[in-house]
């Protein structure tokens, strides 16, 4: 493996755990008695910037 391939695959499983992060709390966001409209999009955004990081990385896989 290059070393790009181990660069390549410590990023996405930081991803990875990111967005597992964000999904287990969504329950506690989307709680109706605590919801809060700032809370809710900052999680939405962050949500969208791992797969937005991801998206863009995925671009490089046929770079040798």
């Amino acid at each position: 493996m290059t070393h790009f391939e181990y660069v390549s695959a410590g990023y996405i499983l930081m991803l990875t755990f990111a967005a597992a992060r964000l999904l287990a709390g969504a329950a506690h966001v989307l709680e109706p008695r605590r919801f809060s409209w700032v809370h809710a999009s900052w999680t939405s955004l962050a949500a969208m910037l791992c797969l937005t990081a991801f998206w863009a990385f995925w671009a490089y896989r046929e770079v040798e």
